[in-house]
C-alpha cells in the first residue's frame, strides 16, 4: 500500500513540475488573515492543537519566517508567515498527510 501511495505522489509531482515548466508566471492576490504573532500562534496551539513541524527563514531583506503547523490527531494544518510583531495565515486545511518518510533534511 505504501508503494502505491509513493508512486501516486511521484506521478502527481511529475505532472505539477511538467505543467509549471511551460506555464506563464501569474501574480495572484488573495486575502489573508493577519494579527499579532503571539496571539495567532498561541491561538493555533491552544484552540487548534496545531504544533509547528517545519520552520523556514526568508532570505535577503526578507527577515520573516514561515512555519507549517499540524494537529497530529485531526490532520488540520496551517501555514503561517510571521515576524516579531505580525503573523499571517497563508493557507490552512484538513487531512494533512506526511508523504516523505526518508532521512531528515
Amino acid at each position: 500500500m505504501k508503494t502505491h501511495t509513493l508512486m501516486a505522489t511521484v506521478a502527481i509531482l511529475a505532472l505539477l513540475i511538467g505543467a509549471g515548466a511551460s506555464a506563464e508566471i501569474t501574480e495572484m492576490r488573495k486575502p489573508v488573515i493577519c494579527m499579532n504573532t503571539v496571539v495567532l500562534l498561541s491561538t493555533l496551539a491552544e484552540q487548534g492543537q496545531e504544533l509547528p513541524v517545519w520552520l523556514g527563514q526568508g532570505d535577503g531583506e526578507d527577515k520573516s519566517r514561515t512555519t507549517l503547523l499540524i494537529n497530529a490527531k485531526t490532520g488540520a494544518w496551517s501555514i503561517v508567515q510571521f515576524d516579531g510583531t505580525m503573523a499571517c495565515v497563508l493557507g490552512s486545511g484538513v487531512a494533512s498527510q506526511q508523504i516523505f518518510t526518508g532521512p531528515k533534511i
